[in-house]
């Protein structure tokens, strides 16, 4: 070998010796990103969600009047379904009436690339997703939908929104919980604080609170100059007005003749704290309405009321829209996720079957692009 040939042999072991280098560099740069992403939370990921709250009346919040599609439920086939109906071009507007049963998973391990996440952890960034798509998520339980045409008007609270289709997401309901609430609704009976509120100015109402939201509507009602009585199971609910009395108890029955006259509750001691009841003699258990059950007290009552309030989370399906195909107590949608009426589709485990995010999440695709490509005709009709 010449002294020519062996400068070239250095020349090519310096060269190799660079890449070495160069490589090594590169795959600690790689590690540490890959380590600093392990250490970044969701949060971080996702940055924070800020969610239009629609259920306080004394607050107006900026929500459309008009959207292409309003999805009925924020859960993952909700998200889902808005996320899909936005990527085909369309106006997307989640209601929400609180947090989804999935946040409370500690552990999700069976949901395709994403094993080991908590349910919380899971939302917030299905959440994060619809906003990055530039879906609205509105807190707010829908009352009530009407098909008007080919549209559909959709009530929360006091607000009306027109959508051109509805996707229910709604999750398991069930309806007619109870006895005599179908009977008196409307006579009576209400779903919404805030629609019906003015109509029990002066009167006796009961709150059954089972909703998230439902302390802050007794409080409106009671502002409003209700006669209110708050109702529910557990304890008393921090933000409730200390003038509100409260009872921890289920509701059994609605009561009355062409409108309500009382309501049959069964009374339970609340986990942590004793009954407050309004001021009062304790008659007897056996003392008929307007019987007012003593401190601690336990078993039946009957109490006069001339309205109550069922506030629920979210309302069965039938509830919220005549004419939605039902099948063994859950909607009975097809393969293109029609839900029984033009423009109204459903996703989720308002179908029944397995109960899993993915499930749901698939479903929500389908429900969204049906609702698009429904939407889309329409449009080619008023072409032709």
């Amino acid at each position: 070998m010449n002294c020519g040939d062996r400068g070239r042999d250095e020349d090519d072991e310096w060269d190799e010796n660079d890449k070495l280098d160069e490589d090594n560099e590169r795959d600690e740069d790689d590690k540490r990103d890959e380590d600093e992403k392990e250490e970044m939370s969701v949060a971080d990921l996702t940055g924070p969600v800020d969610i239009p709250e629609l259920t306080n009346p004394t607050e107006p919040v900026d929500l459309p009047e008009l959207t292409d599609i309003a999805i009925v439920g924020g859960g993952p086939a909700g998200l889902s379904a808005a996320v899909n109906a936005a990527a085909r071009g369309k106006r997307a507007l989640v209601f929400s009436a609180g947090p989804s049963p999935l946040a409370k998973a500690e552990r999700v391990n069976n949901y395709l690339g994403e094993p080991g996440l908590s349910g919380q952890a899971m939302m917030e960034r299905f959440i994060a997703h619809a906003l990055q798509m530039g879906v609205v998520i509105a807190k707010g339980r829908i009352t009530g939908i009407l098909p008007m045409g080919k549209q559909y008007l959709l009530s929360c609270g006091s607000r009306v929104v027109t959508a051109g289709a509805v996707i229910l997401a709604t999750g398991v309901v069930r309806a007619g919980g109870v006895s005599g609430e179908a009977d008196f609704l409307g006579k009576g009976v209400s779903y919404c604080a805030t629609c019906d509120g003015m109509l029990y100015r002066g009167k006796r109402a009961l709150v059954y609170g089972l909703a998230s939201d439902a302390a802050a509507e007794a409080n409106y009602l009671a502002a409003l100059g209700v006669d209110v009585t708050f109702l529910r199971p557990g304890n008393r609910p921090a933000e409730l007005s200390s003038d509100i009395p409260f009872y921890a108890g289920t509701l059994r029955a609605v009561k009355g003749g062409r409108t309500v006259k009382s309501a049959a509750i069964q009374l339970i001691p609340a986990p942590q704290s004793p009954f407050e009841p309004s001021a009062g003699a304790a008659p007897p258990a056996s003392v008929s309405p307007p019987a007012e059950p003593p401190p601690k007290a336990e078993g039946d009552w009957e109490i006069t009321v001339e309205g109550i309030f069922l506030l629920r989370e979210a309302l069965a399906p039938q509830v919220l829209i005549s004419g939605v195909a039902l099948k063994d107590g859950h909607i009975a949608g097809d393969s293109r996720m029609n839900a029984g009426l033009p423009g109204l589709f459903a996703c989720g485990d308002c179908l029944g079957g397995a109960l899993q995010v993915a499930k749901a999440v698939g479903e929500g695709l389908a429900a969204g692009q049906e609702a698009a490509k429904y939407l889309d005709s329409l449009g080619k009709d008023k072409e032709n």
